[in-house]
């Protein structure tokens, strides 16, 4: 007798049992959530059982499913080689893409990588999010897909950090103060721009200076870069800011001497460990690295 079950609609069974959500699965999938709710409807009409229960915010095997899931991936090596052959077509991806940065890497190149996740899929929504304390958390709950900050060993090892580089700091200050030297520049007062979810507070390149006698007289702290740039155009004060391009129109800045890339804190790529293979991961990961190197 012919079986009536369904064999393409397996993977569903794998992917969830991994994931535990169906957000996860879609995403793997490059399909929506509700196409993958009914797949699950469906598999659970030919095999006349619920197959996973939601506990709480996740979705937790039957029994039964727990006998019969080492059939279904018999013959299958890794979870990952059934994402990678599962065909994905970002042209038709109609799933909410959430890259979360820090504001200062919005203000770089968020722009730029917002255009070019649109380019590369045209139906689906791009949203862009301020990284903060809680964005690895959404990031581990499915809710942020990709995400670049600072390298942070304080990350739950779910969270994979890929090296983008690192970006050499700068004195930025008004037009009207070009031409001072670096010392006469650490005579002015400071704002320094906060980041958010980094695993301290205090600019790194604080304790640099501070190791080379060079100590500054701090007067504020803003978390906008819009804010910032509009205190020092009004102002004679001046901040640092790691910064991808030598110039910045309107205002002047100045290199610090003597300081070495690689003592500066590694710039990464965050996403879900279990996701690091999928064609999504894939195509977001690299427009970040192409914005942040070209």
């Amino acid at each position: 007798m012919k079986s009536k079950l369904d064999l393409n609609l397996l993977i569903v069974l794998i992917l969830l049992d991994k994931h535990r959500q169906i957000k996860s699965v879609a995403k793997v999938l490059g399909k929506t959530e509700s196409a993958v709710s009914k797949h699950l409807a469906k598999l659970r009409e030919q095999l006349k059982d619920p197959l996973f229960v939601r506990v709480g915010n996740d979705f937790e095997p039957s029994l039964y499913m727990k006998k019969i899931l080492p059939i279904i991936s018999l013959g299958v090596e890794t979870i990952d080689s059934i994402s990678k052959c599962h065909y994905f077509d970002p042209l038709s991806y109609e799933e909410d893409i959430v890259i979360a940065l820090p504001n200062i890497m919005q203000y770089w190149v968020g722009n730029n990588i917002v255009f070019d996740v649109i380019k590369t899929f045209p139906k689906a929504k791009v949203i862009l999010v301020s990284w903060d304390e809680k964005s690895d958390v959404a990031m581990s709950n499915g809710d942020i897909d990709i995400g670049v900050h600072y390298f942070n060993s304080d990350l739950p090892k779910s969270i994979y950090q890929q090296g983008l580089g690192r970006m050499l700091p700068k004195v930025v200050t008004n037009l009207s103060l070009k031409g001072h030297s670096f010392k006469q520049l650490t005579e002015l007062p400071f704002f320094w721009l906060t980041t958010n979810g980094a695993s301290h507070k205090k600019p790194s390149i604080l304790k640099a200076l501070n190791k080379n006698e060079v100590y500054l007289k701090t007067v504020g702290e803003v978390d906008t870069v819009s804010c910032l740039l509009d205190i020092l155009a009004n102002s004679q004060s001046a901040t640092i800011l790691h910064c991808l391009n030598d110039t910045l129109e309107g205002f002047n800045i100045t290199d610090l001497p003597n300081y070495n890339i690689e003592e500066q804190p590694l710039i990464v790529i965050n996403y879900r460990l279990a996701n690091r293979d999928t064609p999504l991961t894939q195509l977001l990961a690299k427009i970040i690295v192409k914005n942040f190197t070209k």
